[in-house]
């Protein structure tokens, strides 16, 4: 029953209004950001074509040639993410449609069930483009290209970058798949993120929905700030150096784990706190 009801939801946020707006907006940066590439690299030979991985919008890399898109999409993504899943509890408490479900399944597994559902659909409607990107990429640019935008192969500030990628491992092993994995660790990071924000709904009644944009934006722009504050040869803990591709920026991957790990946390608190209040 508890698997049925994800799946079930899970496809009915995908299906909602959010959700596809989500989709299509980071589609249409993304084919705008693919349009671009083939207008400036159409025709370059092999041995000095930049390799495909490094011109998709989620590469950091990409802000060496031009860092339009990478703002845009940056400034958008604190709200975009919020879309997909964040007011579906909101809404179904405002409008009592919560007594439904609760009714056929229980109120804890209905919640945990929202927050799963949440979090795949949030994950889906954010990756999904993306990987399109990807397999765009590798159809139209040449597979063998292996330049990058900023240094050579042979540069030690090039080998000290590569190792402050985050999976660097898996680049190692090939570009392409580590492309795949980061664009799905992206969904993953997009997915959490959702899932918080539903979580903070079930902690009290939300009249206005727009207040919903606030967790996340708050969340994400106390990075910034931190990392603002930050010495210049501190670590980065700016959260698009941990979610972009090909960034050669040392990070602080402890602190980036235990953020995952407090939205988890949080997540599943709220979850269990609201089911224990509303059958108290």
């Amino acid at each position: 029953m508890f698997t049925r009801f994800v799946a079930s939801r899970t496809a009915f946020l995908l299906r909602r209004k959010g959700s596809v707006i989500v989709f299509f907006a980071f589609l249409a940066m993304a084919l705008m950001n693919f349009i671009g590439n083939v207008t400036e690299f159409q025709g370059r030979d092999v041995v000095s074509m930049v390799q495909p991985m490094r011109l998709l919008l989620l590469s950091y890399s990409r802000t060496d040639y031009d860092a339009t898109n990478t703002l845009l999409f940056t400034q958008l993504y604190p709200l975009l993410v919020v879309c997909p899943a964040g007011f579906a509890h909101a809404r179904e408490k405002n409008l009592g449609a919560d007594l439904y479900f609760v009714s056929r399944i229980g109120r804890k597994k209905y919640l945990a069930g929202s927050l799963t559902a949440g979090f795949f659909a949030t994950a889906i409607a954010c990756a999904a483009p993306f990987l399109i990107e990807v397999a765009l990429n590798c159809l139209s640019f040449p597979l063998n290209a292996a330049n990058d935008m900023r240094w050579s192969y042979y540069d030690p500030d090039y080998i000290a970058g590569v190792r402050n990628y985050f999976m660097h491992g898996l680049y190692l092993v090939s570009p392409y798949l580590y492309a795949v994995a980061g664009t799905l660790f992206f969904g993953f990071v997009s997915g959490l993120l959702g899932a918080f924000t539903e979580a903070c709904s079930m902690l009290a009644r939300v009249k206005y929905h727009v207040t919903l944009f606030l967790p996340v934006f708050v969340l994400l722009n106390a990075s910034l700030i931190l990392g603002g504050s930050a010495g210049p040869d501190e670590p980065s803990v700016l959260w698009y150096d941990f979610l972009l591709l090909f960034d050669y920026n040392a990070k602080r991957m402890g602190a980036f784990a235990a953020a995952l790990f407090l939205l988890v946390l949080f997540s599943a608190c709220a979850a269990v706190y609201s089911g224990r209040k509303d059958t108290l």
